[in-house]
């Protein structure tokens, strides 16, 4: 009995500062500042990444693929991934930056009543952003997944 006494003494501590992680999970903020600070430490002020929003807010390019190319922190250009097909110089400026997604998490941790966000392991920037900004409403979610970034320059 008093070896059950002490084999258990030994792992509650590891018991509960393994529950600990269970128990307090990671603050939102916190891990967006970390995606954050690894995105800023590669310094890319010009790239081009592959980005899909859905959402009932008429933006250009809703539910299609779309080739984004940033210049000094700037969407200068954006195509049609399966087409091929640009978009014009009005609708471009509609396309967002990686900046941007950094404040669409940020306002989405703060103000949303439930979402998603999944950073790049790699780079830091987000990856998935799945908000529902409204629980009992319809039409206020928005998805907004991005990929295949490279730097450009």
């Amino acid at each position: 009995m008093r070896r059950l006494a002490r084999r258990l003494l030994y792992f509650i501590p590891i018991l509960w500062l393994s529950g600990c992680r269970l128990l307090n999970p990671t603050d939102p903020l916190d891990e967006l500042d970390h995606a954050y600070d690894l995105w800023a430490t590669r310094g890319y002020d010009s790239y081009s990444y592959e980005v899909i929003r859905s959402c009932f807010c008429g933006l250009p390019g809703v539910g299609r693929v779309v080739v984004v190319v940033v210049h000094d922190w700037v969407p200068v250009a954006a195509w049609n991934a399966d087409t091929g097909e640009p978009f014009g110089p009005g609708e471009v400026a509609a396309f967002p930056t990686v900046e941007d997604l950094f404040d669409l998490a940020e306002d989405a941790i703060r103000h949303a009543d439930r979402f998603t966000i999944e950073y790049d392991d790699r780079l830091g920037y987000p990856r998935v952003l799945d908000i529902d900004y409204l629980k009992n409403a319809i039409d206020d979610e928005l998805f907004v997944g991005s990929s295949r970034l490279e730097p450009i320059g």
